[in-house]
C-alpha cells in the first residue's frame, strides 16, 4: 500500500489549478518526484475521499474542475505554521496567486479562509498594497466580495518579475552542489584547468557562465568514463586561430590526461560551441555554427518554447546569452533520453522545494520538449532545465544595476573579441556589454549609456558619454572607463530622484526642528509616529530604527539617514526633519534628518536613491541652501535646482 502525503495531495491539486491543459501523469510524476503508479493512486485516493470525481482524467491527461478544488484545498489547508503570518507575506501569497493563475479576480472569502485572516483584515490588506505597488503601476479594486486586479501588460511583468524573482535571492545552485551531484569527478580539478586556459588566452566567462561550464564538463567526463558518446553531427571546421579553439583544445588535452579519457570530435565540437555559448557571442560576426549543430528544426521549436513559457510566466527567456546554452542543452537531453542515458542530479530535492516556480518552469518545458520529441525526461534532467532558468533569472536581476555599454571596433584580426574580454575582464562588475560593432551606424540598433571606441567619431545621442581608447588600449585607459561609470552612475542616480521625488516625498512628511530642542531618538520617534500614520510604514517603526542605530549609527557629515534593517514598509517614503541649527547623532552634527521606510520592490531603486542623497548633501553648499527652507513646496524646488 501507498502511504500518502497530505501535503503532496494538496501540491499536485495546486499544481493542476496552475495549468490552463490537461497535465500527463509523466509531468505530475516529474514535478512530485513520485512514479507514475504513485500519481494515479494519490488522484484515485483524492477523489474517494472526496466522494467524486474532481480531478479528471481523458486520453489528454489530468485536469480539475476549478470551483472543486477550490474547495478542496480550503478544506485541507497548510498547517498553520505554513499559512503567511505577516503582511508582505499575505500580499506575496495574493499575487502568486494572481499571476500563477491567470486571473485578474479573486474571491475575498476564499482569500479569508484560505489565509485564516477575516474578511475585513484581507480588505485592509489590498489597501496597504495599492500603496506597495503602485510604483510597478498595479492597482487593486474591492468590488463586493471579489478584488480585482489593474495592470498593463509591462506592469504585469514588473510584478512578476517581483514575485517569481523573490525566490532567487543569489545564486540557485553552487559549487558545493556540483561537487555533491558529481562526487566521481574531480570537480575542483576541472575547474581549475578551465580557469587556467580561460585566463591564459585572456577569455572571460562570468560567474554563471563559469558554473554552466564546469556541470556540463562534468556531465561530459562521466558520460565519457561510462563509454557513452556523442552522437555524430553536422561537420564544420572551426577556425583554429579563435580563442575558443585554442581553449578547448589545451582544456580537452588536460581533461583527457586528468581522468584517462579520450574526446572524440563531437565531443570537442560540443565543448567549443559550450564555450562560445557561455562567453563572446554578441560579438561574434556570425553564429552558422550554433545553427548547424542544433538545427533548424530544434531551433524553432525552442524559441516557440520560450514564447509559450514568456506568455505563461511572464519572464522572458529570450536572451542570446540564455537561448544557445539552452538549445545546446536541449539537444543533449534529447540525445541521452533516446539513448537511455540519464543523468542523476541529487540536486533535484532542493532545487524543486526551495525555488518551486523555477521547477515549475522546468516542468513545463520539460513537458514541451518530452511531447514534441516523444521522450520520457527524468526529474535529474529537469533539474538542470531549472538551473538554466535560474541562472538566467538571476544574470537579469544583477544586470539590472550594471552601465549598458557598447564597443564600436573594426573587424582587424581577433582585436575585438580581444578588447571585449579584457573590458568584461576588468569592468565585469559594473558593465553589461549590449553590443559589439564594426561600424558607427550599426549603434542605432541598441540602447546604451556608454560608448567604448577604437573609432575616432561624434558621441552618439543615445550614449551619456563616450571614451575613446586605440587598439589595446585597455590597460592605460582604465582609469577614464572608471570616470564615466561612476560619472553615469552619479547621474542615474539623479534622474531618479528627480523622477520619482512626488512618489517617495510628501508635505505631510516634511518637518522643520527650528529651536533645536529634539534630539537624534525624539526625531527618530516623531519620524515613526507620523509614518505610521500615514500609512506608510507598519506598527513599530520606531524600534526597528532604533535596532538599525544601535547597530552602527546612519549619521554621515550634516546628514543622517535613519531607517530600518528590514524591507518591510507598507510604501517606501522618506519623511523629512530639517535641523538648522543642528543636532548631535552619533558623534556627528546633523543639519538635515531623512527617515526612510523602504518595501520590497523598491530596495534596488532606493540603494540608487540613497546614494544620490548622500552625494548630493554632502556638498556643504547645498546643505546650507535646503535648510533655511519653511516649507515643503520650498524644499522640493530648492532640490530640482540643486538636480
Amino acid at each position: 500500500m501507498i502511504c500518502v502525503d497530505p501535503k503532496k495531495q494538496r501540491a499536485l491539486v495546486e499544481y493542476l489549478m496552475r495549468q490552463d491543459r490537461p497535465v500527463t501523469a509523466k509531468e505530475l510524476a516529474d514535478f512530485l518526484n513520485f512514479s507514475v503508479r504513485t500519481v494515479k493512486s494519490y488522484i484515485s485516493d483524492i477523489n474517494r475521499c472526496e466522494k467524486k470525481s474532481f480531478v479528471l482524467s481523458s486520453h489528454r491527461g489530468y485536469e480539475v474542475n476549478a470551483a472543486e478544488a477550490e474547495q478542496y484545498l480550503r478544506r485541507h489547508r497548510n498547517q498553520p505554521t505554513d499559512i503567511p503570518q505577516s503582511y508582505e507575506d499575505r500580499a506575496a501569497y495574493i499575487n502568486r496567486k494572481f499571476l500563477t493563475y491567470h486571473t485578474d479576480r479573486l474571491e475575498l472569502y476564499n482569500l479569508a479562509d484560505e489565509l485564516r485572516y477575516s474578511v475585513e483584515t484581507i480588505r485592509g490588506d489590498f489597501q496597504k498594497m495599492n500603496r506597495s505597488f503602485s510604483g510597478l503601476g498595479i492597482a487593486y479594486e474591492l468590488h463586493g466580495d471579489y478584488a480585482v486586479l489593474r495592470a498593463d501588460e509591462q506592469s504585469l511583468r514588473k510584478l512578476a518579475r517581483y514575485t517569481l524573482l523573490g525566490e532567487v535571492p543569489g545564486q540557485i545552485v553552487g559549487y558545493g552542489d556540483i561537487r555533491k551531484a558529481f562526487s566521481d569527478v574531480n570537480v575542483d580539478a576541472v575547474k581549475l584547468l578551465l580557469e587556467q586556459a580561460l585566463r591564459e588566452h585572456d577569455f572571460y566567462v562570468n560567474d554563471f557562465g563559469m558554473l554552466n561550464l564546469v556541470m556540463h564538463l562534468c556531465i561530459i567526463i562521466r558520460r565519457l568514463k561510462s563509454n557513452n558518446v556523442l552522437m555524430k553531427g553536422a561537420p564544420f571546421a572551426p577556425d583554429t586561430g579563435e580563442m575558443e579553439c585554442q581553449v578547448t583544445t589545451q582544456l580537452c588535452d588536460q581533461m583527457s590526461a586528468l581522468f584517462q579519457i579520450e574526446f572524440t570530435t563531437e565531443e570537442r565540437q560540443n565543448i567549443y560551441l559550450l564555450l562560445k555559448a557561455n562567453a563572446n557571442l554578441s560579438l561574434r560576426r556570425d553564429k552558422q555554427d550554433f545553427c548547424r549543430f542544433i538545427g533548424p528544426e530544434l531551433l524553432e521549436f525552442i524559441t516557440g518554447l520560450l514564447r509559450r513559457m514568456d506568455a505563461k510566466y511572464y519572464i522572458n527567456l529570450n536572451s542570446e546569452s540564455f537561448f544557445f546554452p539552452f538549445c545546446m542543452h536541449v539537444k543533449n537531453l534529447i540525445f541521452r533520453a533516446r539513448h537511455h542515458q540519464s543523468t542523476a542530479n541529487p540536486m533535484s530535492d532542493v532545487i524543486r522545494y526551495s525555488h518551486p516556480f523555477i521547477f515549475d518552469m522546468a516542468v513545463f518545458a520539460a513537458s514541451q520538449i518530452s511531447e514534441e520529441y516523444g521522450i520520457q525526461i527524468e526529474t535529474g534532467e529537469i533539474s538542470y532545465l531549472a538551473l538554466h532558468i535560474g541562472g538566467e533569472m538571476e544574470r537579469q536581476t544583477s544586470n539590472q544595476e550594471k552601465i549598458r555599454t557598447a564597443l564600436l571596433c573594426p573587424a582587424y584580426l581577433d582585436f575585438a573579441a580581444k578588447m571585449y574580454n579584457q573590458l568584461l575582464i576588468h569592468f565585469g562588475e559594473e558593465i553589461e556589454l549590449v553590443a559589439c560593432v564594426n561600424a558607427p551606424e550599426q549603434l542605432n540598433r541598441y540602447r546604451f549609456d556608454l560608448l567604448i571606441t577604437t573609432v575616432d567619431i561624434s558621441k552618439p545621442e543615445q550614449a551619456a558619454y563616450m571614451v575613446r581608447i586605440p587598439f589595446l588600449g585597455i590597460q592605460k585607459y582604465r582609469g577614464e572607463i572608471t570616470d564615466a561609470v561612476s560619472s553615469i552612475r552619479e547621474r542615474r542616480r539623479l534622474r531618479i530622484l528627480k523622477e520619482e521625488f512626488d512618489r517617495f516625498f510628501s508635505p505631510e512628511l516634511f518637518f522643520v526642528n527650528r529651536d533645536g530642542r529634539l534630539t537624534a531618538k525624539d526625531i527618530m520617534r516623531r519620524a515613526a509616529e507620523e509614518m505610521e500614520t500615514a500609512g506608510v510604514a507598519q506598527e513599530g517603526f520606531y524600534d526597528r530604527l532604533l535596532e538599525r542605530e544601535l547597530a552602527a549609527s546612519t549619521a554621515f557629515p550634516n546628514i543622517a539617514i535613519p531607517h530600518s534593517m528590514h524591507l518591510d514598509a507598507i510604501k517606501t517614503s522618506v519623511c523629512v526633519m530639517l535641523c538648522p541649527k543642528g543636532v548631535a547623532w552619533g558623534g556627528q552634527t546633523v543639519r538635515l534628518v531623512l527617515t526612510v521606510a523602504i518595501h520590497r520592490t523598491d530596495a534596488q531603486l532606493f540603494g540608487e536613491l540613497y546614494q544620490a542623497l548622500i552625494g548630493l548633501f554632502d556638498n556643504e553648499k547645498n546643505l546650507r541652501q535646503i535648510v533655511t527652507k519653511e516649507s515643503f513646496q520650498e524644499f522640493r524646488e530648492q532640490l530640482e535646482r540643486m538636480i
